[in-house]
């Protein structure tokens, strides 16, 4: 039954990145013709649900009856990875939890769909771009990024100049001349960009010296195998994907000065009609990021399985160098992510914020200052709660 659900969920993913590079829609609770709650479907599985928690893994207290979630699965990214596990291990399904399942390679293009999910994650900047422009808010921190490197060819003048010309970060490579009027395949609007920015900065330089061609991290690496550009800006398993094919980092995310957080998601109206649904998930998603960190063998083997599933490159290697560096929150650090206070690090603000608002204001902050969004945005972004500590609140509640 898994092989039947994951042969034609791969060609599904085919079929919609092909058509739209964007997004592909389908259930894969249609796909594997899961019969109706309470059915045996000859599968093994874990204990049905009870009325009380002894019955589930993480002893989460699972919904009186199922629940369906239009989820937004970024593909090939470790935070979208927690909804494959607890899917395929049969986690949300003790839960009463079921999705429907839509596919995603960028951020903002999850944004602009959000009429069409109800829970999702994405980086800090695509989550910006649906906290200010959509019906969309921040309800968790799910991980803090490590994989996010600038990449050129080992004869480029950039990796030629060596390293060690920037005191404060002294592994990147580079200098003003061999920077300047150079091209490079990322996709805008993204943390890459930041990254990109904050690497000329060192330098003296801004992304208006040099050439940014927007595209997707796969039709980067393939463009940038192809010839074109001078360097690219990748994340995840293309990252991975890039370094063994012996392409050069000269600057990665943990070189520079900023917070990349990725965000756990959830529409307003997941908000107002699904509630008990979203705080379970929110609880189990955070449970699976604490059996991925104490079990890297197992996730770097999903990671895999999940990667060939999506037709998105990945070796081996690559899957254990993910599971390697991963850095979830877990249930307990979530948890204070969103309901520890400190100051505006800009004093705009009359009220402290959450963690999690410092941690999404890093990355919109500087998007501020490149005029991508305005003072005012920021202020309704805060004053509209749009960064909420309302399912973690509902969340401790549950557990006291």
């Amino acid at each position: 039954m898994k092989k039947m659900r994951k042969s034609l969920l791969a060609l599904m993913m085919i079929l919609a990145l092909l058509g739209s590079m964007l997004s592909g829609c389908g259930s894969k609770e249609q796909e594997s013709q899961t019969p109706d709650p309470g059915v045996s479907s000859g599968e093994e599985s874990e204990a049905p649900p009870s009325e009380d928690t002894e019955g589930t893994t993480f002893g989460i207290e699972p919904l009186e009856k199922k629940e369906m979630i239009d989820l937004a699965y970024f593909s090939g990214a470790e935070h979208g990875l927690v909804f494959y596990i607890m899917d395929e291990m049969g986690w949300a399904e003790e839960l009463n939890i079921g999705f429907n399942w839509s596919y995603f390679s960028a951020g903002p293009a999850m944004m602009e769909a959000n009429g069409s999910w109800d829970v999702g994650t994405a980086g800090a900047a695509g989550a910006v771009n649906g906290i200010v422009g959509y019906d969309v808010n921040v309800i968790g921190i799910s991980q803090y990024e490590h994989i996010l490197n600038c990449f050129v060819r080992e004869d480029s003048p950039i990796y030629q100049a060596g390293k060690g010309n920037v005191a404060e970060a002294p592994e990147v490579y580079g200098d003003a001349d061999s920077l300047r009027g150079t091209t490079w395949l990322l996709p805008v609007g993204t943390t890459a960009q930041q990254t990109l920015a904050l690497y000329l900065a060192y330098f003296g330089l801004t992304t208006d010296d040099v050439t940014m061609t927007n595209m997707d991290v796969g039709s980067a690496l393939a463009a940038f195998r192809a010839g074109e550009g001078d360097g690219m800006i990748l994340w995840t398993s293309t990252n991975v994907t890039a370094q063994e094919e012996g392409y050069q980092s000269v600057c990665s995310c943990d070189d520079v000065n900023g917070v990349y957080s990725t965000c756990l998601l959830a529409t307003d109206n997941a908000l107002e009609t699904k509630m008990d649904a979203v705080t379970t998930l929110f609880e189990l998603y955070y449970n699976v990021e604490d059996w991925m960190m104490e079990h890297p063998e197992e996730m770097a083997d999903m990671y895999l399985e999940a990667c060939e599933v999506e037709g998105i490159s990945c070796t081996e290697s690559s899957a254990k160098y993910t599971a390697e560096v991963y850095e979830g929150l877990g249930i307990e650090k979530a948890l204070e992510r969103m309901t520890t206070y400190v100051d505006d690090p800009l004093g705009l603000l009359d009220r402290q914020i959450s963690g999690g608002e410092f941690d999404v204001l890093d990355t919109m902050d500087y998007f501020v200052s490149l005029g991508s969004y305005s003072e005012e945005d920021r202020m309704k972004v805060l004053e509209n709660n749009r960064i909420t500590s309302v399912v973690a609140e509902a969340v401790l509640e549950k557990r006291n």
